[in-house]
């Protein structure tokens, strides 16, 4: 996201929906909490910084599932 912020922004302008997951796709399964919570906290910047804060609330009520790696 943070690397092809328009790219992000046409896949939306195309109809496509980018919905929760991790900043940069860390295996979370031997991750410590802070980790965790970076990983998650720091995809949701990315994206209120790219597809703006509206966005991100939409896809955190309408989709409030997580896509975890691996």
């Amino acid at each position: 996201l943070k690397t092809s912020p328009e790219l992000w922004k046409q896949a939306v302008n195309d109809g496509h929906q980018i919905c929760n997951h991790t900043d940069t796709h860390k295996f979370l399964a031997s991750a410590a909490d802070d980790s965790i919570r970076s990983e998650i906290t720091g995809w949701e910047k990315a994206v209120e910084s790219v597809l703006g804060e509206e966005y991100l609330k939409k896809v955190k009520k309408e989709f409030p599932y997580l896509r975890l790696p691996g």
